[in-house]
């Protein structure tokens, strides 16, 4: 019986759907064991597929912010993009809707800029959208289905007005 590659796995695969990030780093680390399994003995059964999904396990448990991007973390918390807005406006930080349309009402995106250097995914429903970071350097945190990357400078601000969606 021949081994399917943990990455070709459907299963697997389907698990990771919603996580691109979590999905390359396990594919990134499979091909270089796959690499280091050539020299040392051939690839074998489904001890590769389990040494993947413990490193899926430890990266999503123990590190949750090595997946930094939208939907790498959701609790059950939902907020509509007018909450998360008029939480920020509470803290002196005004958000514009710059959402492409081409998104569908799967995410709206708001940005701060460029009196603040403030940028928020509120996801709406399930989204495999690839996205960039639109600041360089910025920190991100994530609260129920919000995510946003800010200037360090702007801590506080996003701190307190996360609190404010409690």
């Amino acid at each position: 019986m021949r081994s399917t590659p943990p990455l070709r796995d459907r299963e697997l695969v389907g698990m990771l759907a919603d996580e691109p990030e979590l999905l390359a780093i396990a594919d990134a680390f499979v091909e270089t064991q796959r690499e280091k399994h050539r020299r040392i003995r051939p690839l074998r059964g489904w001890k590769p597929l389990v040494l993947v999904a413990a490193i899926i396990v430890s990266l999503a448990g123990a590190g949750v912010g090595i997946a930094a991007g939208v939907g790498a973390f959701q609790s059950p918390a939902m907020y509509t993009a007018g909450q998360v807005q008029d939480a920020f406006a509470s803290e002196g930080i005004q958000l514009q809707d710059v959402t492409p349309s081409n998104y569908n009402g799967a995410l709206v995106m708001l940005d701060g800029r460029p009196a603040h250097a403030v940028y928020v995914y509120v996801e709406i429903r399930s989204c495999k959208c690839a996205l960039l970071p639109p600041i360089s350097n910025a920190d991100n945190t994530h609260h129920g289905n919000v995510d946003v990357l800010y200037d360090p400078s702007e801590t506080a601000a996003v701190d307190a007005a996360l609190a404010k969606l409690n």
